[in-house]
């Protein structure tokens, strides 16, 4: 059922406060260290293909990324995010748009509080309103949601050692298996910005998982190579198609069982 005025206000007002996070520090060590404690205390991480995340991290210095994944839990960002960290310091700017239902205090009080918090560790959160939920608010909402996260990405994107998660398919796959057709934001970002690099990262889970927190599971984290996409082929095809492209190289991240059947 559509929301009420007061109510969109009120979402509103605290949207506000949710996205007016200052900017990170060179090297962002509270990052680092929460998520090297999830990634060696929280969670058994396992990085495949390391020699691509380090292509990654050299490309930030000069370029901004899309690291995209397959979405099975409610932890696959902090997954990613855990996966990447060194004990260096952490010098990237991260970004990624969030579930707006998962943002909102009043439909997702966990949820957003860990959101939160992310965001007070200096990731940038957008809250987008999913393909699943367009009923739950107004359509001039969805909309300006989906501009203002848009048109962050065409800015920040601009930017190098900036890297923005993303998850295609646009919510969790609840059964933990195959992949879901991707939405075509992703396609989209190709088109606004051609220079973009992609990475696909697969998340395999070791055991059996539910869609939640899986706190304490062992998951392999499996890095592809970073590519860019033709530039003619992004002219020339459609959002859908890009997106199509993108998954296929996704699924070559995961085992076959994960992989959705025009994909083996």
């Amino acid at each position: 059922m559509p929301l009420k005025v007061n109510q969109l206000k009120r979402m509103a007002m605290k949207e506000r406060l949710f996205l007016s996070s200052s900017e990170k520090p060179e090297k962002n060590y509270l990052l680092q260290s929460v998520f090297l404690v999830i990634k060696n205390g929280v969670y058994r991480l396992e990085v495949e293909n390391q020699e691509n995340l380090s292509r990654l991290k050299e490309l930030l210095n000069r370029h901004s990324a899309i690291a995209y994944f397959n979405h099975i839990t409610s932890a696959d960002g902090a997954l990613i995010m855990a996966s990447f960290v060194e004990k260096e310091g952490f010098n990237f700017q991260v970004v990624a748009p969030v579930a707006r239902k998962n943002s909102d205090f009043f439909r997702s009080p966990f949820n957003a509080s860990i959101l939160k918090f992310g965001q007070a560790l200096g990731v940038k959160l957008y809250p987008v309103v999913q393909h699943y939920d367009y009923n739950s608010y107004s359509e001039k909402e969805n909309l300006r949601l989906s501009r203002a996260f848009f048109n962050q990405f065409k800015s920040l994107s601009q930017n190098p050692g900036t890297l923005f998660l993303i998850a295609p398919e646009g919510t969790r796959n609840k059964s933990g298996s195959s992949l879901q057709k991707a939405q075509e934001g992703i396609g989209l970002m190709a088109k606004i910005n051609p220079d973009v690099y992609f990475i696909p990262v697969g998340i395999i889970p070791q055991e059996k998982i539910s869609p939640g927190l899986n706190l304490g599971k062992r998951f392999s984290i499996v890095y592809g190579s970073p590519f860019k996409l033709d530039k003619e082929e992004i002219k020339r095809k459609s959002r859908e198609e890009i997106s199509r492209d993108l998954m296929a190289r996704l699924a070559e991240m995961l085992p076959e069982n994960m992989r959705r059947e025009e994909d083996k």
